[in-house]
């Protein structure tokens, strides 16, 4: 003490003051709000490169029952039974499980608000039953085509495969009041339909196919097996045409249909597009 008191010093205890301490809280809020954006932006791109990722499975399933089935793409025909005016319908993926594809959740994106639908089709003895609840769904232009016959693509080519949409994320994303069960709303039987989405099966209801799940957009797998990023937003408040002149340009085959127009999404922005080149005209029988 006589020594502090000689030269003159005095302890002092180091300490924070409340404003320092509110100081430092501020910047750490700061921080925080300016990194959460980035790591939501992460994960988002984290689940779309996931999402991709079972796109590009999905065509190796795909071609693999190609080769083995004369050029057919996986296609269940409607059965009719004696009586029932209304078609049995399965989903196209059906015929995959279990030799091509042994896991029903490759089938899903976790972008999908109802993929966990998926998984609880597996049963007791690990056979996978699958459903209606695909997050991906098949273009209608091949799988309705005049009884499914654009789906034999070693018969029936497109101009450009690489462009040409074979899978995409599908919808409904959302529940349809009033017109859906507990499990959340259809998925088409797996089928991208290429309007707004009325149910391509006349069944009412349904809700808008186009979705937005990654971003502004979807992902597309093509028939070339390439995997395309598509913005949808601007799309969902479009009025829809039978004719785009980018489309068009293209070689969009819907936009060269003569006499019979037919109202489609054109995501010719990202130059894709459901079919490149005339639509064939289905075989005689």
């Amino acid at each position: 003490r006589r020594t502090k008191r000689h030269f003159g010093t005095r302890s002092v205890r180091a300490a924070f003051t409340l404003l320092e301490m509110l100081a430092v809280i501020a910047i750490i809020v700061v921080l925080v709000a300016m990194l959460l954006p980035s790591l939501g932006r992460s994960m988002e791109i984290a689940r779309s490169a996931v999402c991709k990722e079972h796109l590009r499975q999905i065509n190796i399933a795909v071609n693999t029952y190609r080769f083995d089935s004369d050029g057919w793409l996986p296609y269940v025909p409607p059965q009719f039974s004696p009586g029932d005016p209304e078609p049995l319908r399965t989903p196209w993926f059906d015929v995959m499980f279990p030799t091509y594809l042994d896991d029903p959740m490759i089938l899903t994106c976790r972008e999908d608000p109802f993929w966990y639908r998926m998984d609880n089709l597996r049963l007791g003895d690990g056979v996978p039953v699958p459903g209606d609840y695909s997050s991906y769904g098949i273009s209608a232009v091949h799988y309705l085509s005049e009884g499914g016959y654009l789906m034999n693509i070693d018969r029936y080519q497109p101009a450009r495969p690489l462009d040409t949409i074979l899978l995409a994320d599908a919808g409904p994303d959302l529940p349809i009041q009033g017109l859906n069960d507990e499990d959340g709303p259809k998925r088409h039987f797996g089928v991208m339909v290429i309007n707004d989405s009325a149910d391509p099966f006349g069944e009412p209801g349904g809700g808008p196919s186009l979705t937005i799940r990654h971003g502004k957009g979807i992902n597309a797998l093509t028939l070339g097996g390439a995997v395309r990023e598509i913005a949808t937003q601007p799309l969902m408040t479009s009025p829809l045409q039978s004719f785009y002149p980018s489309c068009a340009a293209g070689g969009c085959g819907l936009c060269e249909i003569e006499g019979a127009p037919v109202e489609h999404y054109s995501f010719a922005h990202n130059h894709t597009y459901w079919w490149t080149g005339k639509i064939p005209s289905p075989p005689t029988q």
